[in-house]
């Protein structure tokens, strides 16, 4: 009986620390070391609707809080990204001290090979194309 209720625990603890609606439920890989990488779209919607881009947009986050972009996520060639407190958001920047915000996206979903992030209006589904 001890076992079950053990194990019944162990299970809600690692459903309730899940930070992202689509997932993972656990991960033993940082934030930062999971989105660090050059990441192209796959799937891009606007209020809802699908909408298609040019082949080859990428856009690659490096693990020093840089990035250069050539998708539409930002309209900034490069900059800096950050997460909020909570993991919940990746926040860029247009300059290194951080003290002007450009654009910020809820992180729906983010796993070794997949990122999905949304705003009010876009929401992006990105693939690893490499580290």
């Amino acid at each position: 009986m001890k076992k079950i209720l053990f194990l019944i625990t162990v299970g809600l603890i690692l459903i309730s620390s899940c930070k992202y609606d689509e997932g993972p439920a656990i991960s033993f890989r940082t934030y930062e070391k999971r989105i660090s990488g050059n990441w192209e779209i796959e799937y891009s919607s606007v209020n809802g609707q699908e909408i298609t881009l040019p082949q080859n947009k990428t856009i690659d986050i490096n693990f020093n809080y840089e990035f250069t972009n050539q998708s539409p996520i930002v309209s900034l060639s490069s900059g800096i990204w950050s997460f909020n407190k909570s993991f919940t958001k990746l926040e860029f920047y247009n300059n290194p001290t951080l003290d002007s915000l450009y654009t910020t996206y809820e992180i729906l979903k983010l796993r070794n090979k997949k990122l999905w992030l949304s705003n009010s209006t876009y929401e992006y589904h990105l693939k690893l194309i490499e580290k």
